[in-house]
């Protein structure tokens, strides 16, 4: 009791730090086992689209949407299911989806990577046990204990960095086609009710066919998009995909940081 009562507050924020990294990672680890057990990622076939789309008084899109009648299969059967898209597919088109309860969504596979979230863990609790660590035995054990943390870290990046990366990406010009207004729910009770403004992007795929999708990306402010606009989006063909954004080495560059960082702390220490 008393090593915990003899922490300072920054010691205590380093802990905080490194629980939110925990949390982080082991929340990745169980989404990506989630869905490498037999029978949780699903292809599926699109057989029909309908398209729902819906304005307030004031003329704003507040609903915009894909409702998928797909069929799945699992278990050498084919299950109908109808499922919510934000992204235009049309009629043949493939995807992958996870079951969840009775329901059927999306997945994105390659945004999932047990490495990373592995990695990221590990180095949380190396930052929670740090200030622990230095209280009970001193500098030396530590510097060890915060470069163990710095190369897990590391590791993380790599994984990351190698799950993002993509060879051959085909540049691709997109235009905001509106703006989609969400809301929070008006029966609540705000000072101001919050608002989120996202972009309807077109674009033309490299067969020619243009396809819509809602964006990620989103402001509080209607200012921060203009209609019309062009953005430049990337195409990858092996998963007939777009992306709005290019995969940078910065996670790359911020791993061999780390590493550095790493040695040259148990280095300093060793020659103390």
């Amino acid at each position: 009791m008393n090593l915990f009562n003899s922490l300072s507050w920054q010691m205590i924020f380093t802990m905080v730090i490194g629980l939110l990294f925990v949390v982080s990672g082991l929340s990745n680890l169980s989404d990506y086992l989630t869905l490498k057990k037999p029978g949780k990622l699903l292809p599926a076939e699109v057989l029909t689209v309908r398209h729902i789309k819906q304005k307030d008084n004031k003329d704003r899109l507040i609903q915009y949407y894909w409702e998928l009648s797909v069929r799945v299969k699992k278990d050498n059967r084919l299950l109908p299911a109808v499922i919510r898209s934000n992204i235009q597919y049309e009629k043949g088109d493939t995807l992958l989806v996870s079951e969840r309860g009775d329901q059927f969504t999306p997945v994105n596979e390659d945004k999932q990577n047990g490495l990373t979230g592995l990695f990221l863990a590990l180095s949380g609790i190396c930052i929670i046990l740090s200030p622990l660590i230095y209280k009970r035995f001193g500098l030396i054990p530590v510097s060890c204990v915060i470069a163990a943390g710095l190369f897990a870290l590391g590791c993380a990046l790599i994984f990351y960095w190698k799950n993002e990366r993509i060879q051959h990406l085909l540049a691709v010009d997109g235009t905001i086609d509106d703006l989609i207004l969400f809301q929070t729910d008006k029966e609540k009770r705000y000072l101001i009710t919050p608002k989120h403004w996202y972009p309807l992007i077109g674009y033309v795929r490299p067969d020619g066919q243009r396809r819509q999708f809602i964006s990620k990306i989103n402001s509080n402010y209607e200012s921060s998009f203009k209609k019309g606009s062009h953005v430049k989006l990337y195409w990858n063909e092996k998963k007939r995909q777009v992306l709005e954004r290019r995969p940078t080495i910065i996670p790359l560059i911020a791993a061999i940081g780390c590493f550095g960082f790493g040695v040259y702390g148990i280095i300093s220490t060793v020659l103390m």
